[in-house]
């Protein structure tokens, strides 16, 4: 008799384990939010997360929109973005802590987001205990993601990788691109589910006439998201000059910020720093247009929340933005790093309202389909297919 025979009569225990959890800001972190909070909202399961105390900034219990969320003691120096040592600490943390949480929290079935930290614990408490478990492929878990970041440590990931993604009974990716690159090292079966969008954003779009094109960012202040080749457009356009308002932080914001004062751009970029979803929906609604010249994504949750308001996008092709931005159709597509398409994109819609309207309603559509309680659906179909009621 199976572990799911016997307890038919009772709700699954869905344990999922990231080291990061809201309001610890992260695309991926917010992910994991997301579908443990749509796992909740399923009769036959309980949800539950263990996570990061994030350095003692945050409890060490709470409960938020029926998720019941433990946090362990981990080191962690600054609020945003994780080191390697803080992630091996995490792990170290909830290795030690393993047999204390397994008896308060008896999980059914383990959800790991990102292969390490949390799929390696998730694997180690499998072995020690027999818990089932799933992981997500986010990006930077993925040996060969993100060389110039983790080239030294490509070696050993490899082989923790293979072994965490051979143990686990399902492996996901949130992008095809993304499982092409995990399957350059594992030949196991990948099944790729996007990222999703909350139905919060999906609202209308306000397109008040502005003396002067503003643009929105919403990403990590890094060298791969490709704000420099935003900075260096803007200083080539022949029109009024533009506003950019920057949310997020990151190791590359004082590189970012030196870059616009020396191309005398300093009055017309805004450096919001980390800011909440109620503050990003007002920035929305006061700029014209998201931009997002990434040079490696998998497919981020700030360009679905802008194509769900119904904001017009420039962007790049990569990992799977292509799924959901086609060139001329819902927005505009320009190579990484080509600075002089992204300018002329920028003018095209800079120069042409309604252009900017008819996209912006085109996104909105584009992205009806990844709305998250579908996204949690295809997950709860893989991991769960008859034990809970259709």
């Amino acid at each position: 008799m199976s572990m799911w025979d016997k307890n038919r009569d009772k709700p699954i225990r869905l344990l999922s384990v990231c080291h990061g959890y809201p309001p610890y800001c992260g695309g991926a972190e917010n992910a994991a939010a997301f579908i443990t909070e749509h796992a909740a909202r399923e009769a036959g399961i309980t949800a539950m997360v263990v996570t990061s105390t994030i350095g003692g900034r945050l409890p060490r219990h709470a409960e938020c929109n029926d998720v019941d969320i433990h946090r362990i003691p981990s080191y962690k120096r600054a609020w945003t973005r994780h080191t390697v040592l803080e992630l091996g600490l995490f792990f170290l943390s909830g290795w030690l802590h393993s047999r204390k949480l397994y008896d308060a929290l008896q999980p059914d079935y383990v959800l790991a987001h990102f292969t390490m930290p949390a799929g390696v614990l998730a694997a180690a408490w499998k072995r020690r205990f027999g818990t089932p478990y799933a992981v997500i492929l986010q990006g930077s878990d993925v040996p060969g993601y993100q060389p110039s970041r983790f080239r030294l440590l490509h070696g050993v990931m490899r082989g923790v990788a293979r072994k965490v993604w051979s143990s686990a009974d399902h492996v996901f990716a949130v992008g095809r691109p993304l499982a092409a690159l995990a399957g350059e090292c594992w030949s196991g079966p990948i099944q790729v589910i996007p990222n999703g969008v909350s139905d919060a954003w999906f609202r209308p779009h306000d397109y008040q006439p502005r003396e002067r094109l503003t643009i929105l960012v919403v990403a990590q202040l890094i060298e791969r998201k490709g704000i420099q080749y935003l900075l260096e457009a803007l200083s080539l356009m022949q029109a009024d000059p533009s506003v950019v308002h920057l949310c997020g932080t990151g190791p590359y914001q004082e590189a970012l910020r030196k870059q616009a004062d020396a191309l005398g751009l300093a009055d017309q970029v805004v450096f919001h720093g980390s800011v909440d979803a109620d503050r990003i929906r007002e920035l929305q609604d006061a700029s014209d247009l998201f931009v997002l010249p990434s040079r490696q994504e998998g497919l981020p949750l700030s360009l679905l929340e802008a194509m769900a308001a119904g904001m017009p996008v420039v962007a790049t092709p990569v990992g799977d933005i292509g799924r959901v931005l086609q060139h001329e159709q819902n927005g505009l597509i320009m190579a990484p790093g080509d600075i002089e398409a992204l300018t002329e994109a920028l003018q095209t819609l800079s120069d042409d309202e309604s252009l900017r309207e008819a996209y912006g309603k085109a996104a909105r559509s584009a992205v009806e389909s990844y709305r998250w309680s579908t996204i949690w659906g295809q997950y709860r179909e893989v991991m769960f297919p008859h034990q809970l009621p259709a």
